[in-house]
């Protein structure tokens, strides 16, 4: 395994067929969680702790996979649900203490905004709603109608009497 760290947040790393064989992974068939396992371990050797969103680019090939992992700390997101239900259950499903969020509705569904406190908030969540890349915040901000401008989890959670997983 070869590790080079581009800066604080970002490192490379190359495997060899024989890495990949030494994890028990082929590189053919190397599915996105193994390949964050192996980027943990880079971080983790390099003394690079991933505390944030870890996002990474695979390449994988007959010659081994190169990987791209950049850390992006704070990472602010937005979610889209098709409907109140939805939108509910994914709140419902979040652990406490909630970040804080805002809440905007457009004609396609409700948009829910907030900061990324823990990277286990962006899997629970993705399991209910659709990641929005953001140049659509700023046209929601413009057309949408913000419903709920702070404390989104908090006031849904009050105001639908949610029990909520701690």
């Amino acid at each position: 395994m070869t590790i080079q760290q581009i800066n604080s947040a970002s490192i490379a790393v190359y495997l060899s067929p024989k890495d990949l064989a030494d994890h028990g992974y082929l590189a053919d068939g190397l599915t996105i969680q193994q390949a964050f396992h192996i980027t943990r371990l880079a971080c983790e050797k390099l003394g690079f702790s991933p505390a944030g969103i870890l996002e990474i680019e695979a390449f994988p090939n007959s010659c081994g996979v190169l990987v791209f992992a950049t850390l992006h700390e704070n990472c602010h997101m937005l979610f889209h649900f098709s409907d109140l239900e939805t939108l509910l259950s994914a709140v419902a499903a979040l652990p406490s203490p909630f970040p804080n969020a805002s809440l905007t509705y457009w004609e396609d569904g409700y948009y829910l905004s907030f900061m990324v406190p823990n990277p286990s908030y962006t899997s629970i969540i993705s399991e209910f709603g659709q990641s929005v890349a953001e140049p659509r915040a700023s046209y929601l901000i413009e057309h949408g109608t913000c419903i709920i401008p702070q404390h989104a989890f908090e006031r849904l959670t009050t105001a639908f009497a949610l029990s909520t997983e701690n």
